[in-house]
């Protein structure tokens, strides 16, 4: 990354709203490289400047549209909700605007799926979007996290009497299927029939694991960052994590995952705790920083 002059840019400028999570913020990173070359980086965008107090997460990018889950600091008792942010054109779209607190959008063929809050039992239901049709997915259950593998099926992290645990489950005949307990919060379907997930073994030991759709197979692919349990799935070839103020690949073959390398370390930003990830092409990722 060395002499690369990389100005950070603020995107977007429209009226906010309110927040009631702690602050944090989209950008976008684009690099350079070649095979015989480390990569360099040549743009990074705060992609969230119009709400850069406000709470900006979960990021979702369906090839067109970034979607996040926000809420903004500006007005008293708001709730999440979704937004999509055209990167081409520098446009928001506000998604769903609603007393409830809407998180996690997926979108699966033209079919916006996001986690919804119940203010009369607490309880997280899986929802649908369909143009404006609105729809609940699942009955009552207390939904932490979610992965569409097809439209009559999902991988859903299940919130069981304070534990997470992860289910396999049909949406046509309702059966809901445990794959394991005590998973973490990123889920990723790879287009190889391949779910991975981490599984904490302890508190201190989490490791990547895959589950084979057709086999019912778990295998490790490799442990985690210390203590992390955000990662993406690129091409379904490299995993991505980030610890702290670094950016991590690995890469994947036959099932099993390289050490990890350090690819971006963004030490000269004011960026230290950077989660969430999506890849966006083949050399542009969003991240989260809190």
């Amino acid at each position: 990354m060395r002499g690369v002059l990389v100005r950070l840019v603020i995107l977007f400028s429209v009226p906010v709203f309110a927040m009631t999570q702690d602050a944090s913020n989209a950008y976008l990173l684009e690099w350079t490289s070649s095979a015989s070359s480390t990569p360099e980086i040549t743009r990074l965008e705060l992609l969230t400047g119009f709400n850069s107090r406000g709470y900006n997460n979960q990021p979702y990018y369906d090839g067109r549209e970034l979607y996040l889950s926000s809420s903004w600091k500006s007005r008293r008792n708001s709730q999440t909700n979704i937004i999509a942010l055209d990167l081409n054109e520098h446009r928001l779209r506000q998604i769903t605007d609603t007393k409830d607190s809407e998180y996690s959008p997926t979108v699966m063929q033209s079919q916006l799926y996001f986690v919804r809050q119940n203010p009369e039992n607490n309880f997280q239901e899986l929802w649908a979007m369909t143009g404006q049709t609105l729809q609940k997915i699942l009955p009552e259950t207390n939904v932490a996290y979610f992965c569409p593998i097809s439209p009559e099926r999902l991988a859903v992290v299940l919130i069981d009497n304070n534990q997470l645990n992860l289910y396999d489950i049909n949406l046509i005949t309702n059966e809901k299927k445990k794959i394991t307990e005590n998973v973490g919060r990123t889920l990723a379907y790879g287009q190889n029939g391949v779910l991975y997930f981490v599984h904490k073994y302890n508190e201190e030991t989490w490791y990547i694991k895959s589950y084979d759709i057709l086999t019912e197979q778990i295998r490790i692919v490799c442990k985690t960052l210390p203590v992390t349990e955000d990662f993406v799935l690129d091409r379904d070839r490299y995993l991505w994590m980030a610890k702290d103020n670094r950016i991590y690949q690995s890469t994947i073959e036959n099932g099993l995952a390289s050490p990890w390398k350090n690819i971006f370390h963004l030490e000269n930003y004011p960026l230290n705790n950077i989660g969430r990830m999506c890849v966006i092409g083949d050399n542009q990722l969003v991240f989260i920083n809190h």
